[in-house]
């Protein structure tokens, strides 16, 4: 096989001479059988000389050569000025590995001990893979980040498990955190926690300081996900284009991932026995959610992959559909397929934000159809279903957990009142760094340590002293909250349990929940009396009667918070859109959402908008309803100024109900939307997660509350089941 590589016959005698002679024609066979150019051929047995050369004269024989050896002669090679390895460096790695496939090399006898840090993470690793049953990926990020965990603790001496403090891992983690982003924040608490609850389990440490590593706030839902136009879609499609092999193979990656929604990981794993071209339908491997599925193949997607595979995928045994453009012909990787959509947007001139990349498309084959993020998951025809929470203990593997917590024995510890204190501050100062608001929660918990320290408790805290605390009588303090004062001092004692074990944590519900009260409802009669009276509040012809009035109307026909009403800034406000709509941005939960306007409410928006320019308010403040000032308005002056219009207007609460507030008008929108379903016939189970998305509620129970806050609503559902009774039991009536 050299012959066919070399022609001079001095260079085919030099390479038969060397150490590597005998095996030189199975590396050539194997080179053009991957698909390398005769001069790459030629270039890497010409390296593969002159390493085999430096092995001899280093007194190693060839069946010795190793990572550890070509790393050691790549070093001691001169380098270009650009900083690449020369020519005698290349190929080093891909001979290494044929030769192994051949059988030509074979580890050492001797060589060196693995270090205490590097036993553990490889017995990490084993755990993660057979106990927890983690995947290859997800063990990477792991070990990457629990690598970086114990040299940030002891450096690169033998881990000292009993020094581990709890100051050392919420350092680290509050750093580690600070660094990332978006869902990237919470990745480095799994870790380190995962890892704690593994030495737990070898016990190396005591159990109760894997709870040292909290968790930074995390909001599901959080914001609106970036998404293509179904113009923008078609642009990127059109970028590859010119029939090339790259731009082919491109071309099909783009259309399954535009088309299906498919992850990258489902692209690069896609293999020839997954596609049944019979019945058109792909099967895909189980994946993320480590369940297989399959989705239809369209007619447009086939026929980018069958122009693929005709013309543009080089000749292999791989059972991979998309590979490499060079050889070795690989299969694609995740990255690269990321680096294939950054690439057509760059060329559509599409601009999208920073780290976004194949998963846009599938946030758009989402949200085309107006379905919110989480139907992505429940009922996209490409997407994994949700897992129910009621479900969530049946898995085929460990749930990674050690065992529930308890406490721990040992002599009691002296809790002092600097102490107490002290951890105190580190447990809100750690929540804050991890982006919590902790306004409301530190005063409560100040209260909790006073409350401690006033009882001169020197030992453990224990549940009775919490339950005290939390059901304590106040004359500014409603009974009802006595369930959320111990859920906060809860999570500060689990925090301090991993410093002093003794600390007795409340097991959740021993406390009741409060019970919902009944909302107040506005009557048609009651709002247009609020419009008018808003409309002839003082001073006559300045902006305040306007404000008011175009606020009470926007909160009446659009349900919104009264946060998220007196926070809008201009820009938020879009009325030149079709339709028209507002921009609720990082409102409660963190949440985002668009609420598009009834053609009424948005010819109403307009003209407050004209007026505040005629008054010459557009220029003083970017926020929407201004004060006389120019400011933002204040909630405490809006609450007060509408407690006195409801005073004025005899709007009071029936016997033991709830007093009319500016909630109730997001409360009367919610009911009316319902109660004009039932009458119009229409399926209501089915649109009231339209409502929950409408509102920005977290999770669509909580719109089912509102089923029970008018008797019209409870008259109108009993009207409904006895048609659905009389009709036989079918489905939709």
């Amino acid at each position: 096989m050299l012959e066919h590589t070399f022609v001079r016959p001095s260079v085919l005698a030099r390479l038969r001479r060397s150490p590597l002679g005998p095996s030189l024609d199975h590396l050539a066979a194997a080179l053009r059988q991957e698909g390398y150019a005769p001069s790459s051929t030629q270039r890497y047995l010409c390296a593969a000389e002159k390493f085999a050369q430096w092995l001899q004269e280093q007194g190693y024989a060839v069946f010795e050569m190793d990572e550890d050896l070509l790393q050691c002669y790549i070093s001691g090679l001169p380098r270009y000025r650009s900083g690449n390895l020369p020519k005698a460096a290349q190929g080093l790695s891909t001979l290494l590995r044929l030769l192994h496939q051949h059988g030509v090399t074979r580890p050492r006898q001797a060589g060196p001990p693995t270090p205490p840090l590097d036993q553990w993470l490889r017995e990490y690793d084993a755990h993660l893979e057979h106990v927890i049953g983690l995947t290859l990926g997800t063990r990477q990020r792991y070990g990457y980040l629990v690598r970086r965990f114990l040299t940030a603790c002891f450096g690169t001496e033998p881990p000292d498990w009993p020094s581990l403090t709890v100051a050392r891992i919420t350092t680290f983690v509050g750093q580690e955190a600070a660094m990332r982003h978006n869902t990237g924040r919470k990745l480095p608490a799994v870790a380190v926690r995962s890892f704690l609850r593994f030495l737990v389990f070898r016990g190396a440490i005591r159990p109760g300081l894997e709870v040292a590593a909290p968790s930074p706030p995390q909001w599901k839902y959080a914001a609106l996900p970036a998404r293509l136009t179904p113009e923008e879609v078609e642009r990127v499609l059109i970028v590859y284009q010119d029939g090339t092999a790259i731009a082919l193979r491109n071309r099909a990656v783009l259309f399954l991932l535009a088309r299906l929604g498919l992850r990258a990981q489902d692209v690069v794993s896609l293999c020839f026995d997954d596609i049944d071209w019979a019945d058109g339908r792909i099967d895909l491997r189980p994946g993320k959610s480590r369940r297989a599925r399959s989705v239809p193949l369209p007619h447009d997607v086939g026929q980018a992959v069958v122009a693929y595979l005709q013309g543009g995928r080089p000749q292999s045994a791989s059972r991979q559909v998309f590979l490499r453009s060079r050889p070795p012909f690989r299969s694609l990787t995740s990255g690269a397929v990321g680096v294939i959509v950054r690439h057509a947007f760059t060329h559509a001139g599409i601009v999208v934000p920073p780290g976004v990349a194949s998963h846009i498309f599938r946030h758009t084959v989402g949200l085309k159809n107006g379905q919110p993020r989480r139907e992505l998951q429940r009922r996209g025809r490409c997407l994994r279903p949700s897992i129910y929470r009621d479900n969530g203990d049946l898995r085929q593997v460990g749930p990674g957990v050690v065992g529930s917590r308890r406490f721990a024995l040992g002599r009691r510890s002296a809790m002092t009142a600097d102490l107490l204190h002290t951890q105190l501050m580190a447990y809100v100062g750690l929540r804050e760094a991890l982006g919590f608001q902790t306004r409301s929660e530190k005063l409560l918990l100040l209260e909790f340590v006073a409350f401690v320290q006033a009882r001169e408790h020197s030992g453990p805290i224990r549940t009775q002293v919490a339950l005290e605390w939390a059901c304590q009588a106040s004359t500014h303090r409603r009974p009802s909250g006595a369930a959320r004062r111990l859920s906060i001092a809860r999570r500060f004692l689990i925090y301090l349990q991993a410093a002093v074990p003794e600390t007795e944590v409340p097991a959740p519900g021993l406390l009741p929940s409060p019970r919902r009260p009944k909302p107040y409802l506005f009557t048609p009669t009651q709002l247009q009396a609020l419009f008018k009276a808003a409309q002839a509040s003082r001073p006559h012809g300045s902006l305040r009667p306007h404000t008011l009035s175009t606020l009470i109307g926007l909160l009446a026909s659009t349900g919104l918070r009264i946060g998220e009403a007196i926070r809008l800034r201009v820009e938020h406000v879009k009325l030149d859109h079709e339709p028209s709509q507002l921009h609720i941005l990082e409102t409660k939960f963190h949440k985002s959402r668009i609420v598009p306007l009834h053609p009424s409410t948005a010819e109403h928006l307009r003209l407050y908008t004209e007026q505040r320019a005629s008054l010459h308010y557009d220029g003083l403040s970017e926020a929407f309803f201004v004060s006389e000032r120019g400011h933002y308005l204040k909630y405490h002056a809006v609450h007060k100024w509408f407690a006195r219009l409801c005073q004025h207007l005899a709007i009071e609460p029936p016997d033991g109900g709830r007093a009319p507030c500016l909630t109730s008008f997001r409360h009367t929108f919610a009911v009316a939307r319902m109660q004009g379903w039932y009458q119009q016939g229409l399926d209501v189970q089915a649109l009231l997660p339209h409502l929950s998305v409408y509102l920005g509620h977290v999770h669509p129970q909580e719109s089912y509350w509102y089923l029970t806050a008018a008797p019209e609503l409870l008259s109108a559902a009993a009207h409904r089941f006895q048609t659905y009774a009389q009709a036989g039991g079918t489905r939709h009536v």
